[in-house]
């Protein structure tokens, strides 16, 4: 199932991304091919962990092309309820020092900060785990 939502959505970044409606779906049916080559039609994390990965791009592709503001906040909350996915916050924090890096600052609405700030409060608990658990052994 989640290798399957994850070609519905890379459809849709492709979409987002101006490509024809045939491109559209050979892109989709490519990512299919290769989640399904990369996870042998198991139930892994990898599966779950690309599919995460591909609607929070999706997401934020879509909010550089339109600049809803709530495609941030939708992606906050998505990176919320994926609070123990170390991988995710490290993508969210790549995606805030890249505007910080390469956009204005004033550019940046208030939202990406939010969310921003979100992720590494979010983050904490599981980073916190992390190193005790790792004290232990």
């Amino acid at each position: 199932m989640a290798t399957a939502l994850s070609i519905v959505v890379a459809s849709l970044i492709a979409r987002e991304l101006g490509v024809a409606a045939r491109a559209d779906t050979g892109g989709g049916q490519l990512r299919g091919v290769l989640g399904v080559l990369v996870t042998a039609n198991t139930l892994n994390t990898a599966v779950i962990d690309s599919f995460i990965w591909t609607l929070l791009t999706w997401l934020l592709v879509r909010w550089v092309r339109t600049r809803q503001d709530r495609l941030l906040l939708v992606a906050t909350v998505y990176r919320g309820i994926c609070a123990g996915k170390d991988l995710v916050a490290v993508f969210w924090i790549v995606l805030i020092g890249a505007v910080l890096a390469l956009a204005e600052r004033d550019a940046a609405p208030a939202v990406l900060w939010v969310s921003g700030a979100v992720t590494v409060v979010t983050s904490l608990p599981n980073l916190w785990w992390q190193l005790t658990t790792a004290r232990r052994s």
